[in-house]
């Protein structure tokens, strides 16, 4: 996740936090609702964009691990075509 990102969902559950707060206060159940929603929605983001993160560096580990199995097993035939010459 890029730090806009954090920033973003942060700022927009910071906000909600706010608006919820603004809302238990004055007594306005839509307002505090509206600023629950505004919260959550952040927390989800942000939890999407470490769910995301980490797939990347599962995938980036198992791509390297494949490459690194795929050129073992071409040095392994590279050496025994070498062998029989």
């Amino acid at each position: 996740m890029g730090i806009l990102d954090k920033i973003r969902n942060k700022a927009e559950q910071a906000a909600g936090s706010a608006k919820e707060k603004a809302g238990e206060v004055a007594g306005d159940g839509d307002l505090a609702d509206s600023g629950k929603a505004d919260r959550l929605e952040g927390q989800v983001r942000e939890a999407g964009n470490e769910w995301k993160d980490k797939a990347e560096d599962v995938a980036g580990q198992a791509r390297d691990k494949a490459g690194g199995a795929v050129s073992d097993a071409k040095d392994r035939l590279d050496d025994r075509f070498d062998d029989e010459d």
